[in-house]
Formats: C-alpha cells, sequence, structure tokens
C-alpha cells in the first residue's frame, strides 16, 4: 500500500529579533537541513512560527513549518526524515508521545486505571507501573521490569 500522508517541509530554527511590541520573526538565513512534519501544504500554505517545537518525522524539534510541500529529492532533505517518509512515516507529532492505552488491573495493590507508559506508536506489549498487557487487558500480568522502556 502507498503512503498516501502528506508531509509539509520544516526547519529547527527561525531568525527572530526584537522590536517595539514584539518580535519580528523570519526565514533564517542558514536553514540547514529541510525536515518533513505531517500536513498538507495545499490546505494551509503559509509558514507557521511556533513557539514551541514539535517533532519531525526523524523526531527532530522543529520550529518553523514551510508553506511548502517536503521533497524527499531535494538535496537539503534530512536523509532520516527521507527514510522514515519512505517507510510510511512516524506518529503525528501532534499525538500524545505516550501510548495512553488504559487497562483496569483489578488487582490488589493496583491502582484502579493504569495507562501505558511508551511511546505512541509502540508495538508489543503495553507496560506500565510494574506490569504488562496486551490490548483490552484480558491479560495483565504483573512483573518486576521497569517501565518506560521503548520497544
Amino acid at each position: 500500500m502507498a503512503n498516501t500522508k502528506k508531509y509539509k517541509a520544516a526547519l529547527t530554527r527561525y531568525d527572530s529579533r526584537k522590536i517595539p511590541g514584539g518580535s519580528d520573526r523570519r526565514f533564517p538565513l542558514e536553514p540547514g537541513p529541510v525536515h518533513a512534519v505531517e500536513g498538507n501544504a495545499l490546505w494551509n500554505p503559509g509558514m507557521e512560527f511556533r513557539d514551541r517545537p514539535i517533532d519531525a518525522q526523524c523526531h527532530r524539534p522543529v520550529l518553523l513549518i514551510l508553506g511548502v510541500e517536503f521533497d524527499p529529492g531535494d538535496s537539503d532533505a534530512c536523509p532520516d526524515c527521507v527514510r522514515t517518509v519512505a517507510a510510511g512515516g512516524a506518529p503525528s507529532p501532534y499525538l500524545p508521545r505516550e501510548c495512553g492505552d488504559v487497562v483496569h488491573p483489578r488487582f490488589p495493590g493496583y491502582s484502579q486505571v493504569m495507562g501505558c507508559k511508551l511511546r505512541a506508536g509502540h508495538r508489543g506489549r503495553h507496560r506500565g507501573e510494574g506490569a504488562s498487557w496486551e490490548d483490552y487487558g484480558l491479560d495483565f500480568a504483573p512483573s518486576d521490569f521497569t517501565t518506560g522502556l521503548d520497544e
């Protein structure tokens, strides 16, 4: 199945200078590698100067979302983003970083609700607070491994 996701070009920085009443944000003089973020340049063709970064497909933080489509053939394209986009893309940066799967363990000593602490989009069993489970928690299993491990 072909990758149908759309990606916008993005940069890790922008140039800014203070002016009366705020700041003047501009395209950087030295832009560096061009990264990919999920988005459609046709729906939102303007540049977006962000105060807080989001993750590019290579998981590097980007602050400037360009109003053009990401071109994997561009000589300035981030090679890690090119590989990730070709493989179908990473989870959207607009989604939570944690998986968020929730289980109701009903075991003594465990809270009423437990959430998976792994990164969004992980593979395999969910993990949280000294236990693991598959989807729906039907095979909830207390264990002694540490949480926060990523697969």
